[in-house]
């Protein structure tokens, strides 16, 4: 009987074994691949400072986010800021210019920094892609079409890799993460 049992706890060893490398391996993998993005740097986490600014002075949210369940489903995809046509947008942080033009009838800057791609609808700028930006430094004005937005408010997304989207408020917000004992 004490035979059998030692067989099946060395039996039970090597697949607890083998679960713990192939999860290692899943976790690397996913830190390794181009969808895995940190949220802020480290001396960020630690002073438990808010990743982004607000794009908008006084900003005021009128629509929050409602991220769809699966990323091909309907949903409102970032925030709407209160605001009118002329006002100044201020770089949420330090990006690179990744697009102006129109999509789908809708005047759009984007921008493309360490947390991901963030669009802005309706707005204008007279900055190249490519231009670099600094945090806080205004970087286009609101302005332009949209289906949602005219004259009272721009819509501001948070897209990382391809197809997630985050909420930006949420990046707004000091965040601090730490362990508590059970």
């Amino acid at each position: 009987m004490q035979e059998r049992w030692r067989k099946q706890w060395a039996d039970m060893q090597g697949r607890l074994y083998i679960t713990c490398c192939i999860g290692m391996l899943a976790l690397l993998s996913m830190m390794a691949s181009s969808s895995w993005v940190p949220l802020a740097s480290a001396t960020q986490q630690s002073t438990c400072q808010a990743t982004l600014l607000a794009p908008v002075a006084n900003a005021r949210i009128i629509a929050a986010f409602d991220g769809p369940a699966q990323p091909w489903l309907a949903g409102h995809r970032g925030v709407d800021m209160e605001a009118k046509t002329g006002d100044q947008l201020r770089a949420p942080l330090d990006a690179v210019v990744s697009f102006v033009g129109s999509v789908a009838g809708k005047s759009v800057v984007s921008l493309r920094g360490e947390v991901g791609t963030l669009t802005f609808e309706p707005a204008a700028t007279q900055l190249s892609v490519g231009a670099s930006v600094q945090q806080g430094e205004v970087f286009a004005h609101v302005e332009g079409h949209s289906d949602h937005c005219d004259d009272h408010c721009v819509h501001w997304g948070v897209k990382v890799g391809n197809r997630q989207y985050r909420d930006p408020e949420a990046l707004l917000t000091a965040q601090r993460i730490v362990l508590k004992p059970w």
